[in-house]
């Protein structure tokens, strides 16, 4: 199997065991995200996969991005009303990523998600993976 295979079989095993959907390969797009200085934030590659068992969604943005330590964090974005492309989902997987922690969670390690009562934040489910599973 090639090395792009298994990586999208990686990515469509994480869509169903995140967001409890079948989902269905449909393209690979190039992303590249920047600073208003022209810096590169994030660049590589999103798979666009769509939807099938959803109740909301019907596309989801996945890739993987491999961390200086080895491991693979898998992120798994569903398709929204304003997440309707693959550089959207990379924005908001920045935006997330980005915020500081919350006073609360200062004492342990946790991830802090800022206020959803609008429902426009994406779920952003984070995988570690066998890095031996994950093409490099």
């Amino acid at each position: 199997m090639p090395k792009n295979s298994v990586n999208i079989e990686a990515l469509r095993r994480a869509i169903l065991i995140q967001h409890e959907c079948m989902a269905t390969h449909r393209k690979t797009v190039f992303v590249r995200e920047e600073t208003s200085e022209n810096e590169t934030v994030w660049e590589g590659n999103v798979d666009v996969f769509d939807l099938t068992g959803h109740s909301d969604a019907k596309t989801c943005y996945s890739w993987q991005h491999l961390k200086d330590n080895g491991e693979v964090r898998i992120f798994a974005i569903l398709g929204n009303e304003f997440i309707d492309s693959a550089n959207k989902a990379v924005q908001a997987a920045i935006f997330v990523d980005k915020q500081p922690p919350s006073p609360s969670s200062r004492t342990k390690p946790q991830r802090y998600l800022p206020d959803n009562s609008l429902g426009i934040l994406p779920t952003i489910p984070m995988y570690v993976l066998n890095p031996s599973l994950v093409a490099r």
